[in-house]
């Protein structure tokens, strides 16, 4: 039996057409499902909590990364399994797993049932699978978060990167990793399990999601005219050779700012700083493909 926890609204509505087609494979396939709709943000939580409750343990995922971590939330510490089926507009986190993005594909690799035990980390008191950070990303995110309703998909966002590379200024903060403490202004930090974020940008491509560490990537000090040369190499992953970005692994990162900055937790704005990030003592199981 498959348990289903789906959000119509991700992906501006893609979500829907994705477990439309997933219904159609399961009832040509006679293949058992129950399919449950998110009403409003932490039902997932909720709905995982309750499916955990009722004997599931295979609980499956279907939206965007928020989807994916509202759902965790609902079911790590527990022997249950999370599954994931892309239907958001960033998918950032299903790249670090080599899951597909086509949703019958994503399917198969859930039928195949390989787990991998996956890092958990927390930002203050809140759960995150991918990356969290401030500065450059969560600003576009706060953007992107005003202009949905009146642009549709990426749109919205490639708008709210304009927007705020006209706008953005550099941050003063102070950081302290594993005990060293530094001060820098920064474009952004990003304390990443995950490679990916912002859609497809490489931000710690040494990223792991299963060692034990975070890797966290500062971009500091660096003239504003260089920002828009900078973000093409994030794409890319080839930013790390750049004398503005540090790259370090760590096991605890504390920063703190004289104003509060909006946080960037898994493509949601989560509260500002301060913050403090570590890893959980749990792993999360996620089906994921077997390695090649």
């Amino acid at each position: 039996m498959y348990y289903f926890i789906h959000n119509p609204v991700a992906g501006n509505g893609y979500s829907i057409r994705v477990m439309k087609s997933l219904e159609e494979h399961m009832q040509v396939n006679a293949i058992s499902y129950i399919v449950e709709h998110t009403q409003y943000p932490g039902h997932a939580t909720k709905l995982a909590q309750e499916a955990y409750q009722k004997g599931y343990r295979r609980i499956i995922s279907v939206g965007g990364d928020g989807t994916i971590i509202e759902t965790a939330n609902g079911i790590i510490g527990t022997d249950a399994t999370l599954g994931i089926i892309p239907g958001g507009t960033g998918n950032d986190f299903i790249r670090a797993l080599k899951i597909p993005s086509s949703p019958i594909e994503a399917l198969q690799v859930i039928k195949n049932n390989y787990l991998r035990k996956v890092d958990v980390g927390i930002i203050n008191d809140r759960y995150f699978l991918n990356i969290a950070g401030t500065g450059f990303d969560a600003e576009v995110v706060s953007q992107t978060a005003k202009l949905k309703r009146l642009f549709i998909g990426k749109l919205s966002y490639l708008l709210s990167v304009f927007i705020v590379l006209i706008r953005f200024t550099l941050k003063e903060i102070c950081i302290e990793i594993d005990g060293t403490e530094m001060k820098r202004k920064i474009l952004l930090i990003a304390i990443a399990n995950g490679n990916y974020f912002g859609g497809g940008m490489m931000v710690a491509p040494h990223a792991q999601v299963d060692d034990g560490y975070l890797d966290v990537c500062i971009a500091s000090n660096l003239p504003k005219w260089k920002v828009p040369l900078l973000l093409p190499k994030f794409i890319s992953g080839k930013h790390l050779a750049e004398p503005c970005i540090e790259y370090i692994k760590a096991k605890t990162i504390t920063v703190t700012s004289i104003h509060p900055l909006p946080l960037n937790v898994d493509g949601e704005l989560y509260g500002t700083t301060p913050f403090t990030c570590h890893l959980s003592p749990y792993k999360l199981n996620i089906i994921a493909p077997a390695p090649i």
